[in-house]
């Protein structure tokens, strides 16, 4: 089982694209040793110097972040909306060339937790899936990454 995690992201892997999308942070944030605002800021700051890694090498590329996913789990949503709260207060503030990808806040229902209907209810193993997109939503998601507007694409 793999689940990537914010250290696995090698920035030298960016080289030569001109578009980087990154959709990271779930995994570090979820950890049982992540309790809390902290812990979760401290996920946040290795994700902002992989930001800042990627930008020093690929200078002209267009970096788009796709901010952590509702979940159906209250005490894990926190953790989201905290590492969420720190990409727009602060990464957007600091690194240049990054932009939100918005449009995810219809996967939640009315209290903010990922909506029933629209995630898996078991993972692989049978247990309940507090995380996962539906196989329908997956293509909601993908219709998201591809309306990216880029410099180009706005012209």
């Amino acid at each position: 089982f793999w689940a990537p995690v914010i250290n696995e992201i090698d920035p030298s892997v960016t080289l030569g694209y001109s578009n980087v999308v990154l959709m990271v942070g779930i995994n570090n944030v979820k950890k049982p040793d992540v309790k809390r605002a902290d812990d979760v800021a401290a996920c946040y700051v290795s994700f902002r110097s992989k930001v800042e890694q990627i930008r020093q090498l690929n200078p002209k590329c267009n970096i788009f972040i796709c901010r952590l996913l509702p979940t159906k789990a209250p005490h894990l949503n926190c953790k989201v909306i905290t590492f969420n709260r720190l990409i727009y207060n602060d990464l957007l503030r600091v690194c240049s060339g990054v932009q939100v990808v918005d449009g995810f806040i219809v996967f939640a229902d009315h209290n903010e937790l990922l909506a029933g209907h629209l995630s898996k209810s078991v993972d692989k193993h049978g247990n309940p899936d507090l995380l996962h997109l539906n196989r329908s939503q997956i293509i909601c998601y993908i219709v998201v990454l591809k309306a990216l507007k880029t410099p180009r694409t706005l012209r």
